[in-house]
């Protein structure tokens, strides 16, 4: 090294020289050192401060926010977030790069109700019985047109629909016993309230064969030159609510008229459905 007594005894030309090699140098160090901003991926920046690292949790130990990636702490922006694979180590969610994964204990997992095939978290499907159906991963009983529902996959008929909790059919739509069709009709009842009864899109003749329960028969001169037409509403429209056991799918027995002390089931009667007395929000269930 050269002391500062002999360096002082250089020439000025020399002195100047000596300062521009040592930049050349200087720079040529420089070029050979890679860029940390580089091992990062594209809009991520490295954490120079004691930036190298093995795993996430180093990172997160000196700024939050900060992964580790090809060994360099990178901030997690938006073209960083959802770099982590199944089963690999995490420390928040938004790493997990499968979709519908969680980071569960710093590995990345399926959500509840998720199950890894080998390239993808996918839906559980349960083995539900004979008389029930999957719906979200849950099995829900299948039920007829008129019954308590949740869901419109529990509607065992076609075309049906869960409207205000029953099985119903879309407005536009007649039941007729076994499926939902489209209601054609240019038949009116005598009271505006009241509905034609139809069997598979046609109006029923009650002179040929009776009428179901509810409607009732009359004689309409204005459709198909003079028919006799079943008039009223479908048994199945005015059904109350019924009290279910908590947690189950099965009615709340009663047995005599002031047992049930439901403020909105407040009627014991005899339900045809079920074949037994219920507690009922009306007189027919």
């Amino acid at each position: 090294m050269i002391s500062t007594n002999r360096y002082d005894q250089f020439p000025s030309s020399h002195k100047a020289m000596f300062h521009f090699v040592a930049l050349l140098y200087a720079l040529f160090l420089f070029a050979k050192i890679p860029s940390i901003n580089a091992q990062c991926p594209s809009g991520s920046v490295a954490l120079l401060h004691n930036s190298r690292c093995v795993t996430n949790i180093q990172c997160q130990n000196q700024a939050p926010g900060y992964i580790c990636y090809n060994g360099v702490c990178c901030s997690d922006g938006t073209d960083t977030v959802s770099t982590v694979p199944y089963d690999g180590y995490c420390t928040m969610t938004n790493q997990c790069r499968v979709e519908h994964t969680k980071c569960l204990n710093n590995h990345c997992v399926c959500d509840n109700e998720y199950a890894y095939s080998g390239q993808a978290c996918v839906p559980v499907i349960k083995n539900c019985g004979s008389n029930e159906v999957s719906v979200g991963g849950s099995c829900y009983r299948k039920v007829s047109y008129g019954f308590q529902c949740e869901h419109a996959e529990q509607c065992n008929y076609d075309g049906g629909v869960c409207s205000d909790g029953l099985c119903r059919c879309a407005n536009g739509f007649l039941f007729d016993n076994t499926k939902c069709l489209p209601q054609i009709t240019t038949a009116t009842c005598r009271q505006p309230n009241a509905k034609v009864e139809i069997i598979n899109g046609v109006v029923k003749n009650c002179y040929n064969e009776p009428c179901a329960v509810g409607y009732f028969c009359e004689f309409n001169e204005n459709f198909n030159n003079g028919q006799y037409i079943c008039c009223g509403s479908d048994a199945n429209d005015i059904y109350g609510i019924i009290r279910l056991l908590p947690g189950t799918d099965k009615p709340l027995e009663c047995s005599t008229e002031n047992s049930c002390t439901y403020v909105n089931t407040p009627n014991c009667v005899m339900s045809p459905r079920y074949g037994y007395k219920v507690c009922c929000s009306t007189m027919i269930c």
